[in-house]
């Protein structure tokens, strides 16, 4: 006889988090609310997480080991939650970890309000030994900066058209807590980005549902060097994927979420400044194609891009820095193509003498002279003896 499916089936994704995995695990048995699954999913880990997380396999439910490494988080997400029997998923990434009360928080706002689609908290920024940088209220505060301060539930329309389209303010699937039958209605999520892949499916959700938030910070996010959203260059693929997500909400839902054209205006604005930013400040290391594939795909979201981008480089003080820079670089070319070409002259010259000294070697003159400086060898002649 199969066993009563539990409230929440806890996914728990990990790729080469030894380090932080038995802290992750331990946080959700500890949790006060206790009717769950743990769906453990190792994507090819080759560190020590075989070790680290057999003391816990009793309390494990399923686990699934890849033999090649997925390269895609969201995938990791499907994969758990095809597996899963409970009525709310909880994606408890490996190396974060979370407060006592954070399902039995979650679990009750989504029980008292069946429209809600995710349920998600506050959290806490964490360093790789467990010290608190900051709250991720800062995350959302460039939007607004009183409103995560409170509790609240919202339409998920609303949430997008006023918040979601700006930015990804759900940046951590761990804080979250999901209706199941909303994921599954939407497909899933979205597998074909690499960094905003949560985002769009955020998005997805809460076209679908609404959403609830509680101020309380109960979700310990932790980057480091191996988390997926660090390295200096990573700028340029979410460039890319932000417009990416703005294009498939421009064509999917634009004409329910029927955003005003200042909005649109607003929009297009943040997307391009993230861009513009993370392009002047990785400019020595920007590879010239990536680019030009962000500018086409902004191209096709934003009709005024073009301008955009005009009126952003006039108005931008650094721009004179950047012209004298490229003026100072392009100098440089033109010596090193001098230099170039008065070698190439040099070694032309050299090679006429060698063709020169080559003709001399084999005249009848070179050949006497030769073999009268050998005769004076042989006979042991000085310049004294020629004279008397």
């Amino acid at each position: 006889m199969d066993s009563p499916s539990p409230k929440v089936s806890i996914i728990v994704p990990n790729y080469n988090h030894d380090r932080f995995l038995a802290k992750r695990l331990q946080s959700i048995l500890d949790q006060t609310f206790q009717d769950f699954e743990i769906i453990y999913l190792d994507d090819a880990s080759v560190d020590q997480s075989d070790a680290v997380v057999e003391p816990f396999l009793p309390r494990i439910t399923q686990v699934v080991k890849n033999t090649t490494n997925s390269g895609s988080p969201f995938q990791q997400w499907n994969k758990g939650a095809k597996l899963a029997r409970g009525q709310y998923l909880w994606i408890a990434e490996s190396d974060d970890y979370a407060d006592k009360h954070f399902l039995e928080r979650l679990v009750d706002l989504l029980d008292r309000h069946p429209n809600v689609g995710l349920a998600y908290c506050q959290s806490w920024g964490v360093d790789e030994g467990d010290r608190i940088l900051q709250s991720w209220k800062l995350n959302t505060d460039e939007l607004d900066e009183e409103r995560w301060q409170h509790d609240f539930v919202n339409n998920g329309k609303d949430e997008c058209r006023r918040f979601l389209l700006f930015k990804n303010t759900l940046p951590n699937a761990s804080a979250i807590l999901i209706r199941r039958c909303v994921y599954e209605q939407v497909g899933y999520a979205e597998e074909s980005l690499k960094l905003c892949g949560d985002w769009l499916t955020w998005i997805k959700i809460l076209m679908q549902s609404d959403v609830a938030f509680t101020a309380t910070p109960l979700n310990y996010f932790r980057t480091h060097e191996a988390s997926v959203r660090a390295g200096s260059l990573k700028y340029l693929v979410f460039a890319e994927e932000s417009y990416r997500v703005l294009a498939h909400v421009l064509q999917q839902y634009s004409s329910v979420l029927n955003l005003p054209a200042e909005t649109l205006s607003q929009v297009y604005e943040v997307l391009l400044d993230r861009w513009y930013e993370g392009a002047i400040a990785h400019r020595q290391d920007s590879p010239n194609p990536t680019h030009t594939r962000i500018y086409k795909l902004a191209n096709r979201v934003d009709p005024m891009l073009r301008r955009r981008l005009l009126r952003k480089a006039l108005a931008d003080p650094r721009s004179a820095e950047i012209e004298r820079l490229q003026e100072k670089v392009l100098n440089q070319r033109t010596r090193i193509e001098h230099l170039r070409s008065r070698l190439h002259e040099t070694q032309q010259e050299l090679e006429g003498v060698r063709s020169r000294m080559a003709a001399m070697e084999t005249s009848k003159f070179w050949k006497l002279r030769k073999l009268w400086f050998g005769l004076k060898k042989t006979l042991k002649l000085t310049t004294q003896t020629e004279e008397e």
